[in-house]
């Protein structure tokens, strides 16, 4: 859910008022921006120390709170893993079941401000 909300950002940060279609292009934009917004290379470059195992990124995705297989194209995309490393991984997660749910995923976050706007349109009527 926070890859697919920021995602969404990404297109209202990178394409508003855009007349372009969704082609492949615009939304390897906003994948490639929310990548980045939750997980900032500067961070992560600091947490990662020697050759990166998948053990690594069960322990990174926690810490980031995205999925591994988000984690695995991120890794991928600073080239701190090779092509062979994110083929085998990617592999390895499907036939986990990582693609479609994870078994220790983040619980749902909720929006602080949304409850509060919430509230008082409730006072308000």
């Amino acid at each position: 859910m926070r890859f697919d909300l920021a995602h969404e950002l990404g297109h209202l940060v990178l394409h508003q008022g855009s007349k372009r279609n969704r082609s492949r292009a615009t939304e390897q934009e906003a994948h490639d921006f929310a990548s980045s917004f939750l997980i900032p290379a500067d961070g992560l470059f600091a947490q990662v120390v020697g050759r990166l195992r998948l053990d690594d990124v069960f322990k990174l995705k926690t810490y980031w709170k995205v999925s591994a297989v988000a984690m695995v194209e991120r890794l991928y995309q600073l080239e701190l893993i090779c092509e062979w490393n994110r083929r085998q991984w990617l592999i390895d997660l499907s036939q986990r079941g990582y693609r479609t749910s994870e078994p220790d995923g983040i619980h749902p976050e909720t929006s602080r401000l949304f409850t509060e706007v919430f509230r008082l349109a409730r006072e308000d009527g």
